[in-house]
């Protein structure tokens, strides 16, 4: 499985921030912070991955990573946050926070 910049910040997301579980808060952090748009694709990819599972509630689709999803975050967080810091410099206040939660 390659590592990729865009499933490692989603992960992320879904992990530390509980407000960014659900398709809403997820798309508006991921393009105005992270400049990812592509987001169906991402989430499609993630779930047949299986480092997330989607639920709906209230209409809502919601996500929570799997126990494949927190390992493959674990395991490749920590060589890549350098890449992640260095790419999202114009957010890095923000970057920053998330990785230290």
């Amino acid at each position: 499985m390659s590592i990729y910049l865009e499933h490692l910040i989603t992960l992320l997301l879904i992990d530390k921030v509980k407000s960014f579980r659900n398709s809403y808060t997820l798309t508006k952090v991921l393009a105005r912070k992270f400049d990812i748009i592509n987001f169906v694709e991402l989430i499609d990819e993630l779930k047949s991955q299986g480092l997330i599972n989607v639920y709906v509630r209230d209409g809502i689709s919601n996500y929570e990573l799997t126990s494949s999803g927190t390992l493959y975050l674990h395991e490749n967080l920590e060589t890549h946050k350098s890449v992640i810091i260095d790419k999202y410099l114009a957010e890095i206040d923000f970057v920053k926070i998330l990785l230290e939660k």
